[in-house]
This record gives C-alpha cells, structure tokens and sequence, in this order.
C-alpha cells in the first residue's frame, strides 16, 4: 500500500504537484481580488471616520489592497515639501552682521562687497606668487572635459 493510499483512507486530500501547478496557474489576479473581497465582507465591519485634512491617501487601483493614509498636522504638511527656513517659526530672526574672515588678506570685516573692492584685497588677489600652491594642486586634478569623458565612459 502506497503513501497515497494510505492518507486518503485516512481522509487526507492529496493534490499531486502538476494539480497544484495548473491550479495557480488558472487563479488570475482578478479572480484573488473577488476571493479577498468576498473574505473582507464577511469581516466584522471596521470603524469608519472622515479623515482630518490635510492628509495623503494612496489607493490601489484594483482595490486588492487596503489603502495607505497619512494625517498631517497643519505645520508638519506645509513644511515637509519646502526646502527653505521653515517661515512658520515664530523666533525672530539674527538681523545681525557677523563679522567674515579673508584667507587672502588675513583680516575680518563686515562687508563683503566693500572688502573685495579695497586696494589691498585687489593688490593681493592679483599677486601671482599667493596662486602658485592652487595652480600646482589643480594642475594635478583632472579637467572638467577629462571628468564628463569619463562619465560617459562609464555610463556605456
């Protein structure tokens, strides 16, 4: 007496692996979304409100699947897409100058226009000896035309 034999004596449903196979192979999606639908209708009903705005809601076209839904504070919504300081914030804002460094000159000041306007900024930007180190260090860099080529190279 076979394996088989055995369990349906015992009542066992035996489904053969091709059976199996066909059998999904038959089910559509369709055909499990009635099945799902019919199983959430038998279902205790859920509560039912009305969400509070603003919120987002994303639905499955198929209605297979329940939907996704986030509720958003006013605040939170109007400042999760901006990229900017969030105006929102009550705080005043630091009207005051800071005071700014120049490597160059090796001095602090106030006003950025007026110190790159000034003779000794000019006098200095212009000396060829202070470039000498960054002309050395990007002379070892690639280009820009090198680094497209590349990229392109890359990307085939």
């Amino acid at each position: 007496m076979s394996v088989v034999e055995k369990a349906r004596n015992f009542g066992v449903n035996v489904i053969f692996l091709e059976e199996m196979n066909l059998d999904l192979l038959s089910t559509t999606h369709s055909a499990f979304c009635i099945r799902n639908k019919r199983l959430l209708n038998d279902a205790p009903s859920a509560k039912v409100r009305k969400l509070r705005s603003p919120f987002i809601k994303v639905v499955d076209r198929s209605e297979c699947y329940k939907p996704l839904v986030l509720e958003m504070k006013w605040p939170d919504a109007f400042t999760m897409f901006s990229r900017g300081p969030n105006v929102l914030e009550t705080r005043p804002i630091d009207r005051e100058r800071k005071t700014t460094f120049c490597e160059l000159c090796e001095v602090h000041f106030n006003d950025l226009q007026k110190h790159l306007s000034s003779f000794e900024h000019t006098k200095k930007a212009a000396d060829d000896k202070r470039w000498e180190r960054v002309d050395a260090l990007r002379s070892k860099l690639p280009s820009v035309e090198q680094l497209i080529e590349n990229k392109i190279k890359q990307l085939k």
